[in-house]
């Protein structure tokens, strides 16, 4: 099954978050930007970093409490150390 989430990083740059079973895609149209990854095979809460220009990122991921399946996303920000007000229920 493929998911599709749409954010801005910064209030500015629109990306595109695709989810597969087994991979993640990161589309920043604004700066011609493809970033692709696997996914891990543990479902336990994972940082997956990226970089969008200069700006360093972590896609997390979190699984369910069974541990199943993932369950939530969200966006971490490196260089302040803090999560972005950017995620949701997968």
């Amino acid at each position: 099954m493929i998911k599709l989430h749409k954010f801005k990083l910064k209030n500015r740059f629109d990306v595109v978050l695709v989810l597969s079973d087994t991979e993640y895609y990161l589309l920043s149209e604004n700066h011609h930007q493809y970033i692709r990854g696997k996914l891990p095979d543990r479902l336990e809460r994972t940082h997956l970093p990226f970089c969008i220009r200069s700006n360093e990122y972590s896609l997390v991921l979190d699984p369910s409490e069974d541990a199943l399946c993932w369950n939530n996303w969200s966006i971490f920000d490196e260089k302040t150390q803090n999560y972005l007000d950017i995620g949701g229920k997968l």
